[in-house]
């Protein structure tokens, strides 16, 4: 009794190295322990090894398989380890043969699917390497009002995937991609889930979300931002591209002090304006929106790609409106 205690006082005390160079040494300080503690007939009983078998374990393995002791096991359970009488030979150290560099891949043009047009990209052109894109989202204009329901609808669904196409639907610019730098959304707060469903949607998707306190602030503070030299930055870029998603006609000024702003520097501005076309409510783009503009999209065009499930909706709307409307 009083050899076990000893035997397996002196296998937890054993001390091993650190590092992979350290364990074949390790494994043959293991071995001599159990040569210590072994009995006369070379046998090391389980409640000699037991406390000390987890950290030795990945050892004995290796003296397992090189036949330098064999276990004998009663059920599932250990009886004893005996030791074979054979060296412990270390395997030699083998060198990883040197990784071949991996063979340059010839550049393939790439392209894209942007605004129901397939636009074929060079591989030597870059996203926004002479175009820059600072886009401002009225979010309340995108929705609509049915005067006979009293609702709103909201044909681009508030969802992050459907914001991501919409942003990326707008950075063609005469066949060359513009780089989206900054995306402005403005909103008005609303106490639903709603409103936090699409503000997070929003943000997920890249944009900056300013909240308004009321609808008449919403144009005030674009405007502003529109003016906004720290946005702006024209000194600092070779093109820009200052799309505005509105149909309102408030900006109509905003926009033409800001060309002819960039006329005075000689700066390539360009104005885009995204609006529905299509009048829910009696009205329409503003006529002096479109007219300041260098290039106008209707929503409705876009919408199948932005959103197809809104544009189903959008379709069926405009059918039951158009038959409504239609002369009996």
């Amino acid at each position: 009794m009083q050899k076990s205690v000893r035997g397996s006082a002196h296998l937890k005390a054993l001390k091993l190295g650190r590092g992979s160079d350290k364990f074949a040494e390790n494994v043959q300080t293991v071995l001599q322990a159990f040569q210590n503690v072994a009995d006369e007939k070379g046998r090391i009983e389980w409640a000699v090894l037991q406390s000390s078998f987890t950290r030795l374990r990945r050892y004995i393995d290796v003296l397992e398989r090189q036949e330098c002791i064999i276990r004998k096991v009663s059920g599932r359970s250990i009886v004893r380890f005996t030791l074979l009488g054979k060296v412990f030979t270390p395997l030699p150290v083998t060198q990883p043969a040197p990784k071949k560099p991996a063979p340059k891949m010839p550049k393939v043009p790439s392209s894209a699917f942007l605004d129901k047009h397939k636009v074929a990209v060079s591989s030597q052109q870059k996203v926004g390497k002479s175009v820059s894109t600072i886009l401002y989202v009225d979010v309340p204009n995108i929705c609509c009002f049915d005067r006979e329901k009293g609702k709103r609808l909201q044909f681009l669904r508030a969802e992050r995937a459907s914001w991501l196409r919409f942003k990326n639907s707008l950075r063609l610019w005469k066949n060359q991609f513009a780089d989206v730098e900054l995306a402005i959304a403005y909103m008005k707060p609303e106490a639903t889930k709603a409103f936090e469903f699409a503000r997070a949607s929003l943000e997920k998707a890249g944009f900056t979300v300013v909240v308004c306190k009321k609808s008449k602030d919403i144009d005030a503070q674009m405007i502003t931002d529109i003016m906004e030299p720290e946005i702006i930055k024209l000194e600092k870029r070779r093109r820009l591209v200052v799309t505005v998603v509105s149909g309102d006609g408030d900006f109509s000024h905003a926009l033409r002090s800001l060309k002819r702003q960039a006329q005075k520097l000689n700066f390539p501005l360009h104005t885009h304006i995204v609006s529905w076309t299509y009048a829910y409510d009696g009205g329409t783009l503003s006529n002096e929106l479109e007219r300041v503009a260098d290039k106008v999209t209707a929503l409705e065009s876009i919408l199948p790609t932005v959103d197809p499930v809104g544009n189903e909706q959008f379709v069926k709307y405009q059918a039951k409106t158009n038959k409504q409307n239609s002369p009996a």
